[in-house]
């Protein structure tokens, strides 16, 4: 892989995708409230400042141990699983009809009818379309009166069908607050798919910028030392040929 990497940087005509968003105080959040802030603590010829910073904040990596006790930090996460071949999965439509709406075992089987076998090591990726509304962090949330948000994700039916069937996978990764469904209250994405030891990238930028399949993902994340996730810089590497929407 650190070949086939440094034949693509090598290329002219490489493209290079930034899927993260800038990190900040206005930031959106899971809870609604700020999970970021910064201050100047330098002297009077350079800049430094310290940053207090919620684990889960903007374009961000979930490790196994945010949901599995005992399960992997996301410093303990190997090198090799954040270099991934993207499998893009576009249900933009079927959001556009329900902001509920959960990926399906179906969705995905439709990916490989067209695509071929989504491959070992893989980071599938839903593109809902959800990164249209982050600028307004109410809209992003999307909470009724009681709360309860609403925003798509992947449904249980899909994480089955994918530990049956595709388990060596590296993770999920999608462009809302979470890999579960807005509404969901038992998180039960998260606890299968952490239970089998993938990791999670939510708040992707546009992932619909990138083809349904030939892209790479390499996913920067901060290995904080014991920590169940970190802010990640998400790049995707587009070779030669490769056509995006």
């Amino acid at each position: 892989m650190i070949f086939f990497l440094l034949a693509l940087l090598a290329d002219p005509t490489l493209e290079v995708v930034d899927l993260s968003y800038p990190l900040g105080p206005h930031t959106p959040t899971f809870g609604g409230k700020p999970q970021f802030s910064a201050r100047e603590v330098g002297g009077p010829n350079y800049s430094v400042k310290e940053v207090e910073l919620n684990e889960h904040t903007g374009t961000h990596v979930d490790a196994p141990a945010h949901f599995v006790k005992g399960g992997l930090s996301v410093d303990m996460l190997s090198v090799r699983s954040l270099v991934a071949p993207a499998v893009v999965v576009d249900v933009r439509k079927q959001c556009e009809k329900d902001f509920d709406y959960r990926v399906t075992a179906a969705d995905l089987q439709a990916w490989e009818k067209k695509n071929g076998k989504i491959p070992y090591g893989a980071l599938v990726i839903v593109v809902t379309g959800w990164s249209a509304k982050w600028a307004d962090a109410k809209s992003y949330r999307n909470a009724d009166d009681k709360g309860l948000l609403h925003f798509p994700g992947f449904g249980e039916e899909a994480i089955d069908w994918l530990l049956a069937n595709r388990q060596r996978i590296a993770g999920l990764a999608i462009d809302t607050l979470s890999v579960d469904y807005g509404a969901s209250t038992g998180f039960e994405v998260h606890k299968k798919s952490h239970k089998a030891g993938w990791y999670h990238v939510e708040n992707l930028d546009r992932p619909e910028r990138l083809p349904a399949k030939g892209a790479t993902v390499v996913v920067g994340v901060i290995p904080f030392v014991g920590g169940s996730g970190a802010p990640a810089r998400v790049i995707a590497l587009l070779p030669p040929g490769a056509s995006h929407k």
